[in-house]
C-alpha cells in the first residue's frame, strides 16, 4: 500500500472533509432547540455574554466557570446571523472542532502503531 504512505496528508484531509458533510448534514437536520438545563443551553449563554458583553453569565449571573474556550470559539457564530441560522452555525463549529480531533488521533495512532497503514485505517473505522 505505498498510496497509502505516498498520500497520507491527502487521505486525513479527505477523512476529515467526509466528516464535516456528514455530521454538519445531521446537524442541519436537528431542528429542536436546545433544552434548558443541559450544557448546549449553558454554552450558547456564555458565548452569546462573550460576545455582547465579554463576560461569562447566563441570565445576568456571572458564573465563574472554567470551561470557556468552546464557548468563545462558538460566539464567533453571532458575526453570521441569528436564530436557527445562529444554532445550526454554533452545532457546525462544533461538528468542525470534533472533525479536527482526527489529525491528532492519527499522529498518535502512528507513534504507537509505528504504521501509516494502520493508522489511517484506524482513522477510517
Amino acid at each position: 500500500m505505498k498510496f497509502i504512505e505516498k498520500h497520507t496528508k491527502l487521505i486525513l484531509i479527505l477523512i476529515f472533509l467526509l466528516g464535516i458533510i456528514i455530521y454538519g448534514f445531521i446537524a442541519s437536520k436537528m431542528t429542536n432547540t436546545p433544552y434548558l438545563n443541559v450544557d448546549e443551553e449553558l454554552y450558547i449563554s456564555m458565548a452569546r455574554s462573550f460576545f455582547f458583553e465579554h463576560s461569562f453569565s447566563k441570565g445576568y449571573e456571572i458564573l465563574n466557570y472554567k470551561c470557556v474556550i468552546y464557548s468563545m470559539i462558538i460566539s464567533i457564530a453571532y458575526l453570521f446571523g441569528a436564530g436557527a441560522k445562529l444554532i445550526f452555525t454554533m452545532r457546525f463549529i462544533g461538528v468542525c472542532l470534533m472533525i479536527s480531533s482526527i489529525f491528532s488521533i492519527y499522529l498518535l495512532a502512528k507513534e504507537i502503531l509505528k504504521d501509516k497503514k494502520a493508522s489511517i485505517e484506524l482513522l477510517a473505522f
